[in-house]
């Protein structure tokens, strides 16, 4: 929930293949390990949703959409943006997501509003309104109210609520566009005091073309949001961009006694480990095989541990070595957040399922082997559990 006297929020914007090769490469081959990483460092980080766009070329965008939302499910509770242009993808995402989402989206163009808004009535979902028509993106804040402002009609007229309009008023590359800034900022205080309607930006189009950009940007986001941003898509990894979220909360007085701020300086400033899991792929990820497959458990990573057991196994483990050293911690440890509240059930599900594909391979190599008889164990369920 955001919008009206709320705090701004931040909408994460990493599950993009957009300049990432190795994302696409993984959408394209139907994998969804990045996505998922992607779904829980965003949620770690402080993003309050998640933009889902799997836009690659060449794809079957419609699967790709439903495996891509349904990996965000099982790894994050934050509320899904489904970013697509394509009207059976977002009927994809809409059928397979969990709770109510935001499509992103829709503009003043009528083939947009055409396709695009039966759906989302249907389903029950919110609708990002671009403010830009069939003759494309008005260079004044004026012109981009007057697009909001028809847009609003025809959701009205749609048989929605106003509420589900969040408009977008379109930031510009200032470098080709001295005014565009202070035209986008105008446009949000015109929408947010004339129509009362919830605004939202991707901040980062703001910088194209110019050095530093993350400096341009932070800065473009604190003016945003005293213009009365309620929703940033920023990445929510970048340590820039979240201080200045974070701080323009407190100068703002969005933020009761500082508390949030507050909170994620003592975050950042603990020494503290075991804060969070650890990923199974990226720059951080675990150099020994004994850590890459206990985090591999903890973060579900059933499309590469069938893998990892082979490597382990090459490396001269035994079944039980791997068993007893690297898959049954990893389980402990999801065991141990989960009872925290760290993780949930979806979470803990995908982890089981990644040790059943793990234990399914190393029966194969003990397959005829006997070991010590230390008795007989005993196990009991309640019926039908």
């Amino acid at each position: 929930m955001f919008g009206g006297t709320l705090p701004a929020i931040v909408i994460g914007e990493r599950i993009n293949p957009t300049g990432r090769k190795a994302f696409a490469a993984e959408i394209k081959e139907g994998k969804t390990t990045g996505i998922r990483n992607e779904a829980r460092l965003q949620e770690t980080a402080g993003a309050h949703a998640l933009d889902i766009n799997v836009g690659v070329p060449g794809i079957d965008e419609v699967a790709s959409m439903r495996r891509a939302v349904f990996a965000v499910n099982e790894n994050s509770v934050l509320p899904a943006v489904i970013d697509s242009s394509n009207p059976e993808a977002v009927l994809a995402g809409l059928r397979a997501v969990d709770g109510r989402p935001l499509v992103n989206s829709i503009s003043g163009e009528e083939k947009k509003l055409e396709t695009i808004l039966p759906l989302a009535r249907e389903y029950g979902a919110a609708v990002l309104g671009l403010a830009l028509d069939d003759d494309g993106i008005p260079d004044t804040a004026e012109g981009r109210f007057a697009v909001v402002e028809r847009m609003l009609n025809r959701v009205i007229k749609a048989g929605m609520r106003k509420e589900d309009l969040v408009v977008d008023c379109l930031a510009m590359t200032v470098s080709a566009a001295p005014r565009s800034a202070m035209e986008t900022l105008n446009a949000i205080g015109m929408v947010k005091e004339r129509l009362c309607l919830s605004t939202v930006l991707g901040v980062s189009n703001i910088s194209f073309g110019l050095p530093a950009r993350e400096v341009i940007n932070a800065n473009f986001l604190t003016m945003a949001i005293e213009a009365g941003l309620d929703a940033a898509i920023i990445n929510p990894n970048n340590k820039a961009m979240m201080d200045a979220y974070h701080a323009s909360l407190v100068l703002l007085n969005r933020d009761l006694r500082a508390e949030r701020y507050i909170k994620r300086h003592q975050a950042l400033t603990e020494a503290a480990p075991a804060s969070a899991p650890k990923e199974a792929s990226g720059s951080c990820a675990p150099a020994g095989i004994g850590e890459r497959l206990k985090s591999a458990i903890i973060n579900g990573d059933e499309e590469n541990i069938t893998a990892l057991v082979e490597e382990a196994l090459k490396e001269g483990w035994e079944p039980l070595k791997i068993s007893n050293e690297a898959l049954v911690p990893g389980l402990e440890e999801v065991g141990r957040l989960f009872a925290s509240n760290r993780y949930y059930l979806p979470q803990v599900m995908l982890s089981a399922e990644t040790m059943k594909k793990a234990f399914a391979r190393l029966k194969v190599e003990m397959k005829g082997k006997k070991g010590k008889t230390r008795g007989k164990v005993l196990l009991a369920t309640v019926e039908g559990d």
